[in-house]
């Protein structure tokens, strides 16, 4: 008997997306074991849905607070109800597994910055993964003509990395991407230097000084797959690079003493 796990928006204030989950979760019934990996990746999501909405009804009803009351006390009512529906359903925050089954809502929709976390991408576990038709919400088929290469989640994914301190793993996204060039479109450089940096500094903290430097180096390169060119060189600010440089030759040059 297989143990299947499941990666979606566990908890999310939402019925719809309950819903989804609790008919992936009878499905895959007949195959194994099921749970969800619930990493609290979106905890917040219980009091800032809810606190939005009421926001929204107290300016547009601003002329009956009753109505505002009422809205409140539902809002809430709702949030609690999902969660005890969420309850229901087995989680954990293990990722041990057979398959993990990626989908049954929006984790991959490329207008929503919250679902850009690692976790969403299969980041850490390391059982064969399945994607499950992922709904995209809000997301439009123009959306996805606009970016036919998908480059735009290939910088999510990578930035989103950046962020959890996986440098290496960003640079090697980032290796595989051909992002569209565009006027203003500076965000994959952005993200690979950041990468470059991050990594820097991280082999500086670790003792490998020479790594460190190539590192530094590699962050001054213009990469025009990443959808930039390099702008003139009077343009450019390397204090950064040359701060981490000099930091790894002075530090290479002590241990050698």
């Amino acid at each position: 008997m297989k143990n299947i796990k499941i990666i979606t928006v566990y908890g999310s204030y939402n019925h719809g997306s309950f819903l989804q989950a609790k008919c992936l979760y009878e499905a895959l019934g007949a195959y194994g074991s099921v749970s969800f990996i619930d990493k609290n990746a979106r905890k917040w999501n219980y009091f800032k849905t809810p606190f939005m909405r009421i926001k929204h009804n107290l300016r547009v009803n601003v002329k009956h607070p009753l109505r505002n009351i009422k809205t409140v006390l539902f809002e809430y009512t709702e949030a609690a109800k999902s969660k005890i529906n969420w309850r229901k359903l087995p989680s954990s925050s293990q990722t041990d597994c057979d398959v993990c089954v990626m989908g049954s809502d929006e984790i991959w929709n490329i207008n929503r910055p919250d679902c850009r976390i690692p976790f969403f991408f299969g980041d850490g576990v390391a059982a064969k993964k399945i994607a499950y038709a992922p709904s995209v919400n809000n997301a439009s088929k123009e959306d996805f003509r606009k970016y036919p290469d998908k480059f735009e989640l290939g910088l999510a994914y990578a930035d989103a990395l950046c962020g959890a301190g996986e440098y290496a793993k960003s640079l090697k996204v980032l290796s595989g991407l051909e992002v569209m060039p565009k006027e203003g479109a500076r965000r994959g450089h952005q993200i690979y230097r950041k990468a470059c940096l991050g990594k820097a500094r991280k082999e500086l903290e670790e003792g490998k000084f020479n790594a460190g430097i190539k590192s530094g180096e590699a962050s001054k390169l213009w990469d025009e797959r990443l959808g930039v060119g390099k702008p003139y060189d009077e343009l450019i600010d390397y204090s950064e690079e040359e701060a981490i440089m000099k930091a790894a030759r002075e530090r290479n040059r002590t241990a050698f003493k």
